[in-house]
């Protein structure tokens, strides 16, 4: 089942395996998904695709969503809720059928995601690019350069649609390719090649130490789904961090680089640490483990934690909380009249999960914004003098990767405002921002 756009990509990944579906074996179906998003011009995309796979004789799956209003409903970007929603649209017409999902993701498109991935600071599997395959997901154009698309194309006349955002730079993987790009190629005119057979050579890289870890990770883990830290101590700091986020995945899913040095810190000492999904990490008797939180952290302030959405107030803690969509326009012009506001609004396309109000938690742990480290929540509460009752009223906002904002001290540096930000929420308290 091919992934079918319209554009350049997908109408060569289609018709190549078309072509060539009796060599390899294949049955092929595409699919589209109409996000709504650009008015005619993703009606116009829809209807050539539905046109397209008319006349080569090809079965279309087409699903038309409002994506702008479940993001919104949601508070997700509009890119991520309508990659989101494009997945679950293929995984619905291959479910159970053994039918693979081909994307028409090029080797262009891995060296604008190894940019991307290393302007934001990443390891070394980020800077692979896009893998070829994951899961049942498979790639065949991964190896190709947009020029190769170009050129196929041309040379079998094939027509196909261009979406009109591909030449703004609102989006940061147009502006790595209209304007990073070109400024490499000054430097080295093939420099498109060369960050190709570097994504090759990393790649293979990253498969052999995560290899190492994975046979490690059956080393150290035991029946009772423990594992004995012993040996991850010792071992090689790359493959120790992969042994790490390994069991982090396999036990709370989408994680950061910060669960995985915490976790890694934790190895030498004594205590816990908690983690996404309700869970915390702790090491005793040689052992690590990972177990749920604990509930009692003995004061009578503690409460239930809470999903809060966007435009949403709720009571909780004896005061009112409230999401606010801000536009780029006002936070600007606001942020001069309230310079506290800073600290109360965050890039909400940085945020994974729900938005989760709670009090805080044995072992808190946060980097609050222009502070320069992360520190734990009990130290900054010791800093600030606050006392032990206010402590447990403050407010926490979290999402599935840990502490979004904290009353009082302010938001989390993963989910500041930069200049590349698009969505903003700005947090109020009792209908108060000034908070810092």
């Amino acid at each position: 089942m091919a992934a079918l756009s319209g554009g350049a990509d997908s109408v060569t990944l289609l018709h190549y395996l078309f072509v060539y579906r009796d060599i390899l074996g294949i049955t092929v179906e595409a699919a589209h998904v109409n996000h709504m998003l650009r008015g005619k011009e993703a009606d116009r995309d829809e209807l050539f695709c539905r046109s397209l796979c008319e006349n080569m004789g090809i079965k279309l799956h087409v699903k038309k969503i409002d994506v702008r209003k479940i993001a919104k409903d949601k508070g997700l970007s509009e890119e991520l809720c309508g990659r989101n929603i494009r997945y679950e649209f293929f995984d619905e017409i291959v479910n159970n059928s053994g039918m693979k999902i081909a994307t028409a993701h090029t080797l262009s498109d891995s060296i604008e995601t190894m940019i991307f991935n290393l302007a934001r600071g990443t390891g070394l599997k980020g800077l692979c690019g896009i893998p070829p395959v994951r899961k049942n997901i498979i790639r065949p154009l991964i190896n190709c350069y947009r020029s190769d698309i170009e050129n196929y194309c041309k040379e079998h006349n094939l027509d196909y649609v261009t979406d009109s955002t591909n030449l703004e730079d609102d989006y940061s993987r147009n502006f790595i390719r209209h304007n990073i790009l070109p400024q490499l190629k000054n430097i080295n005119i093939e420099a498109d090649k060369a960050l190709g057979r570097t994504i090759n050579w990393l790649r293979e890289d990253e498969n052999y130490l995560s290899l190492m870890a994975g046979d490690m990770l059956e080393k150290i883990k035991t029946d009772d789904n423990k594992y004995d830290i012993h040996d991850l101590i010792d071992c090689p700091v790359p493959v120790k961090r992969r042994v790490i986020a390994k069991i982090l995945k396999n036990n709370c899913g989408n994680i950061s680089s910060e669960h995985i040095l915490e976790l890694e810190n934790l190895l030498n000492k004594t205590g816990s640490v908690n983690l996404p999904k309700d869970l915390k990490a702790k090491i005793k008797d040689g052992f690590l483990i990972i177990t749920p939180q604990n509930e009692d952290i003995n004061n009578s302030a503690r409460f239930n934690e809470r999903v809060i959405k966007l435009e949403e107030s709720i009571q909780f803690a004896e005061k009112t909380i409230y999401l606010q969509n801000l536009s780029i326009k006002d936070y600007n012009f606001l942020k001069f009249i309230n310079k506290k506001l800073f600290y109360n609004c965050f890039d909400c396309d940085m945020i994974y999960g729900d938005y989760k109000c709670r009090t805080r938690l044995d072992g808190d742990y946060y980097h609050p914004l222009l502070k320069g480290c992360g520190k734990s929540l009990k130290k900054l509460f010791n800093e600030l003098k606050i006392s032990k009752e206010e402590r447990t009223k403050r407010l926490i906002l979290c999402d599935n990767n840990g502490i979004i904002w904290v009353e009082g001290i302010g938001i989390d540096e993963r989910v500041k405002i930069t200049d590349k930000t698009k969505n903003i929420v700005l947090i109020n308290i009792n209908g108060n921002n000034s908070l810092i």
